[in-house]
């Protein structure tokens, strides 16, 4: 459970445990939560992202090479790379490397709310200015103006027979 302003707690179904800045989290609002396949837990905060692997945090900022410190989606592609939604692009983790992705690529918007991959393989970006959808080589926009109920998508999903939904704050 991501808090904000006091940490991320776990729960074991008997237990409660809360990490903090005090045990090495980021920091402690915490806006987004992913395991990935090695099963290490990712903390999206508003000071970075942190990596647990069930004992030691490791954290990565914009030092590291995050876009920004504000990481508010995550996702963990089918080839096991990492993608951080923030509030000033769209971070890629190959797990050595980062690599930034904002309107200057093609992204609608650098605030970006939520990210899927969808069953074909691309790349769903929810920002404040539309849906982008990314193949691995190209960026291609969806707004209201093709349909889209509101520019601002703030979560995506991906129903059982293939279809996309986009959810909107109003």
């Amino acid at each position: 459970f991501g808090t904000i302003g006091g940490g991320a707690s776990r729960y074991d179904g008997k237990t409660w445990t809360t990490f903090s800045v005090k045990n090495g989290l980021a920091g402690n609002i915490v806006v987004s939560l992913l395991e990935d396949s090695e099963r290490h837990i990712w903390f999206g905060t508003g000071d970075g992202v942190s990596r647990y692997d069930g004992k030691n945090f490791t954290t990565f900022t914009t030092q590291d090479g995050l876009v920004s410190n504000s990481a508010g989606s995550m996702l963990q592609d089918g080839n096991g790379y990492l993608w951080f939604g923030t509030d000033s692009g769209l971070s890629w983790f190959d797990n050595e490397t980062w690599t930034t992705f904002t309107t200057q690529d093609g992204l609608a918007h650098n605030w970006t709310t939520s990210v899927l991959q969808d069953r074909e393989g691309n790349l769903w970006i929810g920002t404040w200015e539309g849906i982008s959808r990314y193949d691995g080589q190209t960026w291609t926009t969806f707004t209201t103006n093709d349909g889209l109920a509101h520019n601002v998508v703030q979560s995506i999903f991906q129903d059982q027979v293939g279809n996309l939904w986009f959810g909107s704050p109003q």
